[in-house]
C-alpha cells in the first residue's frame, strides 16, 4: 500500500516476524518510521523492531506512528477510497504526530530492566 502511494517501505507482517528486519534493510537511513497497530500486538511489534534496530547498532532516529482509527496503512487506503491526496494528507498527519523512540531504552523496558548508566 505504501509503495502504491510512492512511499518506500519494508512490510513486516506481524510482531512474531520482526526477526526478518536485517541490518542491510536499515543501512543508509537516518530515520525509521515504525507503524504501531492499535492493539496489544502493536506494542509487541514496536518492541521487536526496537530490539532488532538496537542489535544492528542503528544510530538514527526512530519514530513510532499510528494511523488513527485505521489498523494500518492499508486500512487508511481503503477508508480514503484510494484517493492519493487524501491518503497523503492523512499520512503526513500521522508522521507529524509520531513519537520518538529511544531503542536502547525500549529494549531494556521490554526486558523489564532499567537502562544501565
Amino acid at each position: 500500500t505504501l509503495w502504491f502511494h510512492a512511499i518506500p517501505a519494508l512490510g513486516i507482517s506481524s510482531s512474531t516476524h520482526t526477526n526478518a528486519l536485517l541490518k542491510r534493510h536499515v543501512e543508509g537511513f537516518s530515520t525509521i518510521y515504525v507503524v504501531r497497530e492499535p492493539d496489544a500486538a502493536g506494542g509487541k511489534f514496536v518492541a521487536g523492531v526496537a530490539g532488532r534496530l538496537y542489535g544492528h547498532g542503528f544510530g538514527g532516529r526512530v519514530v513510532v506512528i499510528g494511523t488513527g482509527a485505521d489498523k494500518d496503512p492499508s486500512d487508511l487506503h481503503v477508508r480514503v477510497g484510494g484517493d492519493r491526496e487524501r491518503f497523503a494528507a492523512a499520512w503526513k498527519a500521522a508522521l507529524e504526530a509520531g513519537e520518538s523512540l529511544d531503542v536502547r531504552e525500549a529494549v531494556y523496558q521490554d526486558a523489564g530492566a532499567g537502562v544501565p548508566a
